[in-house]
């Protein structure tokens, strides 16, 4: 190794273009020079590079008419691309060929001017094997059966020059490479940067030093082994001096908290545990310092996990003494991991440390309750799991599912009640999977339940996602008796956009919002900032980094000035993720949840662009006139007699009254658009208002102090509102013509395409079953919602009652609906109960002409932003739309 980093310095001292850095100040690795060695496999039981100490050191004009071979087998000049030049990322896919299985290495140096510690950040877009090596010592590593995504290590720096050599893998095309296995960062900082409470304003928590200097990092060879293999693993330091190793104790831990295997070590060095084939399951591997009282663990899996957790499953469903979460739980965690390739079912990314550790923790605290005798009550959930679980919620829609993670706060107990704190992080691959903080991860806290779930990709519009991501949310809130009054959200990244959003569309959800690196997600073009006067009354703790590679900062301060309550903290040298790994900590959490929510704020100023969000503290917008135009209105207490609200495009909308709490007299005048009205308040009370020709009229409705609570407090929206978008929120088959088998017309393709795959904005791929009208006989049409494309070439003795009762009528030239007649070109789309199926839908789809099913195509095609979806019918015809509710 000495050798090797003799010839790298010396590499690093010819070269004409710059490849060193600064390491007295914050700094991110972006110039490099590269080369490639060809690789057999991938299989590495060793510590050392893969790398030859030769090759030439090439100028850029003499590879550019060579071979591919020349310059990628000797040592090139590369700097983070045009594109990328901002991000700092490494992002190096053009300048290798994947033909071939490659070792890819990167050499640079870093100059202190004197000896110190500096904070290594290593992160990637996508989970990356890597390994990095400084002045000889290996202070990372990775491979394809343990993916580390991201982390921080600290390394004592010499006086003068240091060496850094990165090694990432590079497949061949026939073996199919991982998405964004190209890019890469490692920012460094000086500790006493990262420490420095101007730095990092006070968020820090402790713990992060703390980590650094007493865990160590446990990296087995993979995280599944079979039972021919030996567990291997690598254990090392997180902090880094040359040449440091230090006395270990490694262990080898069954469910049952036995030790079946164990050995004294150094950190730093290949370390194997040779077990009988018959001992298989989940073991926690537990690492202790002999000199020093550091200790970290890790889980890992042994035997066939396919087969072996399948009947885990079985196991749990023949118990009568476990509760529905636990099977679906146990389930949900078989549905994630591709073992064979390590990476995720059904997208080409690896899975990280973090995600399998949970997997794989769940399945061990399983194991353990195994070994307990059955009970006579239902375990829940935290029965059987101790502080932190993976849990799913199906959306019926074909077995797809959310998952979200719980994390309970040390010495958790029932008697005690807590905030919930829900994170909606980023993620980077293709995947849902939630990215928790490090201090959340890490079960390093006391003041909160934590809620994290994915918030990645471009989600403003996917409903489905919005509303069952605030289902998760109530039924966290109702497991755990959460006070309406605490329940924060926080998020980075595409969590900040959705948590904002989120908060602006349920306005009385969240107690606080938390946003790095992200604002409200407003049209570009024309933003509107009314919309932000939805969090009139509430807080937003917003971080922004002056050099964000993301967002524009000055976006982020300009659209601040439209929040009434914010408070705002401005950083700088600090990459973009990682506003999750050093800010999003422990000690905001105990700031954020301070903030306790204005249960009957005296004014509200509510608007809203979907009818099924509506509900805004004691003001609720039950019926929008215009579905293509926004609907708002604003409500203010002036005094104990006097209510005073404004509306537009709102013909009926209610106010919930609880007296004595909004300070209001029994006797009240309500003063609707300019218009008087007289109330009589009960102690609680709905008053629903209606216009009729511009002259509103009320109705009171009396409620218990119970029925109060749950209707003002209620999380979600109704889903009766849907109209046309409810057939896709479950389980939905979409029919086509016979016609359609054969033909060649594109119609025939374009249509059924889009019916089953309206939203084009999702992180989910959302799946319907798709049938022509000879295989949809009424027990398929009964499992759930259906989509019926008519032809008019055709009689349908088994609707045409049903058309008859729905007032639905049409022929090739005219349609008729409720009462109303057109004619000429014209497309319908009419929903009603589902035959075959009560509480379930259907929707009938027809037209008469291709002009007419252009425009259906094009229409279908607005799906994501056109609210006139949430009609219940909708009628082109002639240029004209017309849409019906109920």
């Amino acid at each position: 190794m000495t050798e090797l980093f003799d010839y790298l310095r010396d590499l690093v001292g010819k070269s004409i273009l710059p490849v060193e850095f600064l390491g007295d100040k914050a700094c991110v690795l972006n110039r490099w020079l590269v080369k490639s060695e060809l690789a057999d496999d991938f299989t590495d039981r060793g510590i050392e590079p893969h790398l030859n100490p030769e090759g030439e050191l090439l100028l850029p004009h003499e590879f550019g008419g060579s071979s591919k071979e020349k310059p990628e087998s000797n040592w090139r000049y590369y700097i983070s691309g045009e594109l990328y030049a901002f991000y700092k990322y490494n992002a190096h896919n053009k300048l290798f060929s994947n033909d071939k299985n490659k070792y890819l290495y990167f050499v640079n140096s870093v100059y202190c001017t004197k000896p110190q510690d500096i904070v290594v950040h290593f992160h990637t877009l996508q989970p990356t094997p890597i390994r990095i090596w400084i002045n000889g010592n290996l202070v990372f590593t990775s491979n394809p059966n343990y993916v580390i995504e991201k982390a921080f290590f600290m390394y004592h720096f010499n006086e003068g020059q240091n060496i850094i050599l990165v090694e990432r893998l590079s497949w061949s095309k026939d073996t199919m490479p991982p998405m964004g296995l190209d890019t890469f960062a490692i920012d460094l900082k000086p500790y006493s940067l990262v420490v420095d409470k101007e730095f990092n304003n006070g968020f820090l928590d402790d713990k992060f030093s703390w980590d650094l200097y007493n865990t160590y990092r446990i990296v087995p060879d993979r995280t599944v082994f079979d039972n021919e293999q030996d567990i291997s693993l690598l254990v090392l330091p997180k902090y880094f001096k040359d040449g440091n190793t230090e006395e270990i104790c490694v262990s080898v831990i069954n469910s049952k908290g036995e030790v079946v295997s164990s050995c004294n070590t150094t950190t730093s060095k290949k370390i194997s545990f040779r077990l009988d084939k018959d001992i298989k399951g989940t073991f926690l591997l537990k690492v202790e310092g002999i000199c020093e009282s550091k200790n970290s663990e890790i889980y890992v899996y042994r035997g066939n996990f396919e087969e072996e957790t399948e009947s885990l499953v079985r196991l749990a469903e023949e118990r009568d003494d476990l509760s529905e979460d636990v099977i679906r739980t146990l389930k949900g965690l078989r549905a994630i991991p591709d073992v064979g390739t390590n990476l995720i079912k059904g997208y080409v990314e690896f899975i990280n440390d973090v995600m399998f550790q949970l997997i794989l923790q769940n399945y061990y605290e399983f194991e353990r309750f195994l070994h307990l005798p059955k009970g006579n009550e239902k375990k829940q959930i935290f029965d059987v799991f101790d502080s932190r679980v993976m849990m799913f919620k199906d959306l019926g829609i074909d077995g797809i599912f959310i998952p979200y993670s719980i994390y309970l706060p040390k010495g958790y107990s029932k008697d005690k009640d807590y905030p919930l704190m829900v994170y909606l992080m980023f993620g980077y691959g293709g995947s849902t999977y939630d990215d928790p903080p490090i201090f959340v991860n890490q079960g390093d806290f006391s003041d909160a339940i934590a809620l994290c779930i994915s918030a990645r990709g471009t989600l403003n519009n996917d409903y489905i996602h919005e509303v069952n991501v605030v289902k998760i949310i109530a039924e966290v809130a109702d497991r755990f008796d959460i006070d309406r009054k605490n329940i924060f959200v926080t998020g980075i990244c595409n969590g900040a956009i959705r948590s904002i959003n989120l908060a602006m569309r349920f306005p009385d959800l969240f107690s606080a919002v938390g946003s790095f690196g992200g604002t409200a997600r407003l049209d570009v073009k024309n933003p509107d900032y009314e919309y932000i006067k939805n969090l009139d009354n509430t807080m937003l703790y917003s971080f922004c980094n002056v050099d964000d590679f993301t967002f524009n900062s000055a976006r982020i301060l300009y659209t601040l000035k439209h929040f009434k309550n914010h408070k705002n903290w401005i950083f700088y040298n600090l990459a973009h993720n990682e506003y999750q790994d050093l800010l999003s900590s422990e000690k905001l959490m105990k700031e954020v949840i301070k903030e306790k929510r204005i249960d009957y704020p005296r004014s509200i100023r509510y608007k809203t662009y979907e009818p099924i969000y509506n509900k805004a503290y004691w003001v609720r917008i039950d019926y929008m006139e215009d579905l293509s135009r926004t609907a708002s209105i604003e409500a203010q207490i002036k005094n104990e007699n006097t209510v005073e609200i404004k509306t537009d495009n709102i013909r009926i909308f209610s106010i919930l009254i609880n007296r004595k709490a909004m300070g209001l007299e029994r006797e009240v005048r309500m003063y609707v658009d300019g218009e008087e009205l007289e109330l009589c308040l009960d102690e609680f009370s709905r008053i629903i208002v209606v216009k009729e020709d511009g002259k509103p009229k009320c109705e009171t409705v009396t409620l218990s102090e119970d029925c109060f609570a749950k209707e003002y407090n209620y999380i979600g929206v109704d889903e009766n509102l849907m109209g046309i978008k409810q057939l896709y929120f479950n389980k939905c088959t979409v029919v086509k013509p016979d016609v359609f088998k054969d033909s060649k017309n594109a119609l025939a393709k374009k249509l059924p395409a889009v019916l089953q795959n309206p939203i084009k904005e999702k992180n989910l791929n959302y799946v319907y079953n798709g049938v022509y009208e000879s295989e949809a006989d009424k027990t398929l049409l009964g499992q759930g919602n259906f989509i019926y494309v008519v032809d008019l070439n055709k009689t349908y003795s088994e609707f045409e009652p049903l058309w008859k009762e729905i007032g639905f009528e049409f022929g090739k030239s005219h349609i008729n609906y409720k009462n109303n007649k057109f004619t000429g070109d014209y497309f319908a789309m009419v929903k009603c109960e589902n035959p075959f199926s009560k509480g379930k839908h259907a929707l009938f789809v027809v037209y008469n002409s291709d002009r007419a099913a252009e425009e259906l195509i094009s229409f279908l095609n607005t799906f994501d932003i056109n609210s006139l979806f949430y009609s219940e019918a909708i009628v082109y015809n002639n240029g004209n739309y017309y849409s019906y509710r109920q």
